[in-house]
């Protein structure tokens, strides 16, 4: 019987530890200047300053990200700039932007950022692209209701929530398609979940390749 709890309680040691070997597996990303996996000594992005801006579907200049409500009437185009530092990730961590600034303008509805958070970027298995999750973001957005009144809209990003795909390149590109939550206590005549949609490009920092790598 002793044996036989040794052997339970090993198995169970054993699970704990493939779990936690599997979760940190899951977690890894290490943003590099080159497509090679592991990514090589010297070729890693260091602690730098980050900048992608929406850009057009060809990617030649400014676009507009978009927020669809379901009306074109309630429709929000926006230029868009993301701004931070990125903490490069490990065989165990993951890369986050941390420190951002988010931007809005040239809008068709007014619209301000109201908090910032962190933005994570995981590496797809098997390649050199990306899934990018952002936590801790709201911003606020006026849309026009009844009788020519304005209702101001308080939408959300939770935590970890999915925002698109990075692909890498020269620059990297990340694609944005995601429904976005309207805050608790907002005007019943907001519009509940938008899809966020738009592309957007590394801008900093230049001439350099962004590929995601597992170490």
């Amino acid at each position: 019987m002793k044996y036989l709890k040794m052997l339970g309680l090993a198995a169970v040691a054993a699970a704990a530890l493939m779990a936690f070997a599997g979760a940190g597996t899951a977690s890894a990303s290490v943003v590099c200047s080159t497509t090679v996996s592991p990514c090589p000594v010297g070729q890693k992005w260091g602690n730098v300053a980050v900048d992608f801006s929406s850009e057009n579907e060809s990617g030649t200049g400014a676009g507009k990200t978009v927020f669809e409500t379901g009306s074109d009437f309630l429709k929000n185009e926006c230029e868009s700039t993301v701004q931070g530092t990125l903490t490069n990730g490990t065989s165990t961590a993951t890369a986050k932007l941390s420190g951002i600034t988010l931007t809005w303008s040239s809008c068709n509805r007014h619209t301000t950022t109201l908090k910032t958070g962190t933005i994570e970027i995981h590496n797809v298995a098997g390649t050199s692209n990306g899934t990018v999750t952002a936590s801790g973001f709201e911003w606020t957005m006026q849309f026009p209701a009844i009788f020519g009144e304005e209702v101001s809209c308080v939408f959300e990003t939770g935590t970890g929530l999915g925002l698109g795909t990075l692909t890498e390149g020269n620059p990297a590109t990340m694609d944005v398609s995601t429904t976005v939550a309207l805050a608790t206590n907002q005007d019943p005549r907001c519009p509940s979940e938008p899809r966020w949609t738009g592309k957007y490009k590394f801008t900093t920092p230049s001439g350099t390749t962004g590929s995601l790598s597992t170490s």
